[in-house]
């Protein structure tokens, strides 16, 4: 069997099916996700807001001014935050898992000229193809990035987030 044959066999594929929906039930089901997700969801939020050393948040927290903000977690880390605001993606439509390997959840701020903040929501992964193949990733050879969220009022991802947050402990 080749090394992409694999996933062609009927057995592998009941046992991604399953594997999928074990994991969409563990950890996208919004009580959990906002048992697991809150505190994370929050820290996106605090440094969104340009107020993530407000000391609202345990634990080290970039500075009021970065403009760059990168917080490393795992794939339960993004199920929980795209649970948590509603937003859904997909890998590739030859592996229906949600989250490939090394992926990344994306938020961008934007702030409009008459002052609006916007919250732009990304999912981006390489492809399998850049994967298997060992693509070096350049400004002209990028990884798939997928807008998940056009745009998302900075008001409602807070109010999104408060909501979900507040699940009883």
């Amino acid at each position: 069997m080749g090394r992409a044959e694999w996933c062609k066999s009927r057995k592998a594929a009941s046992a991604l099916t399953l594997h999928n929906a074990q994991f969409d039930l563990m950890e996208r089901t919004p009580y959990i996700a906002a048992r697991q997700g809150s505190m994370l969801l929050r820290a996106v939020l605090s440094a969104l807001q340009g107020n993530a050393a407000s000391g609202q948040l345990t634990g080290p927290m970039p500075p009021n001014d970065a403009a760059f903000v990168a917080f490393v977690g795992h794939d339960t880390n993004l199920a929980n935050l795209g649970a948590m605001i509603e937003a859904e993606w997909s890998a590739t439509p030859q592996v229906p898992d949600q989250t490939a390997p090394a992926s990344a959840l994306v938020f961008e701020l934007r702030v409009q000229a008459n002052g609006a903040r916007d919250v732009y929501v990304y999912n981006q992964a390489q492809s399998l193809a850049q994967m298997r193949e060992r693509t070096a990733l350049t400004a002209a050879r990028r990884s798939e990035n997928h807008c998940i969220s056009r745009v998302v009022a900075a008001a409602s991802l807070v109010h999104r987030a408060s909501l979900r947050s507040s699940a009883p402990q």
